[in-house]
């Protein structure tokens, strides 16, 4: 009787994470994935960066359907080597020496110079994926300004950087969430297995920050 009782919440428990949505109630949460995530990229070590993967990358998860594999998504970097900018399953060994110049730039400079504000959800819907919650992260950079050399000292100003959606998906069986930065240029194929039945208004709506930037410079 104990087992059949300890099932019938099991699955009670599993029904309510299904037609729940909890993108709103997640927003701290979400917050301190950004964080993480930014913290990997800019200022962490090789344990850190493959911690972040691991436990919040969503495209992590899909590494059991490509065996020795793990999946590439360009992050812009300016020490990257070109082939780094295509979007693509690539072996263990190589994305491993990737993270290892990641990390070795990281050490260079020890102060993460971003910092994050998540605007209003996009997008909130139940998928085969289980919940996707589509959220614009706009990022800030801080940057050192000499305020003049009569003055001779220097301060800190915060500069508008990409906006980006980023997608957080969450697990409806263990209720954990994590995180995809759109790109443009991740294939369909790719893109498919990710989210196999996101909708094409939400899809084409989707926005990496690139037309932004392209914006920019042509303004400057």
């Amino acid at each position: 009787m104990k087992k059949i009782l300890v099932g019938l919440v099991s699955c009670l428990a599993a029904f309510a994470n299904a037609t729940t949505l909890d993108c709103e109630n997640s927003y701290p949460l979400f917050k301190e994935i950004i964080q993480k995530k930014s913290d990997a990229e800019n200022i962490g070590g090789i344990d850190d960066i493959h911690d972040y993967i691991q436990h919040y990358d969503y495209t992590y998860i899909f590494s059991k359907n490509h065996p020795d594999k793990q999946f590439w998504v360009d992050k812009h970097l300016s020490f990257a080597k070109p082939s780094w900018s295509n979007n693509e399953w690539i072996s263990r060994r190589e994305y491993s020496k990737r993270i290892k110049e990641i990390a070795k730039h990281n050490v260079k400079d020890s102060s993460n110079p971003y910092i994050h504000e998540l605007l209003p959800s996009k997008a909130n819907l139940l998928s085969k994926s289980g919940e996707i919650c589509v959220v614009p992260v706009q990022a800030f950079l801080e940057v050192e300004v000499d305020e003049g050399e009569s003055l001779n000292t220097s301060g800190t100003v915060v500069v508008e950087a990409m906006l980006i959606d980023h997608i957080f998906v969450r697990d409806i069986n263990d209720n954990k969430w994590r995180v995809l930065a759109f790109n443009r240029f991740i294939t369909d194929n790719d893109f498919n297995e990710f989210f196999p039945d996101m909708p094409d208004h939400i899809k084409n709506e989707l926005n990496d920050g690139i037309v932004e930037a392209q914006e920019a410079e042509l303004v400057d």
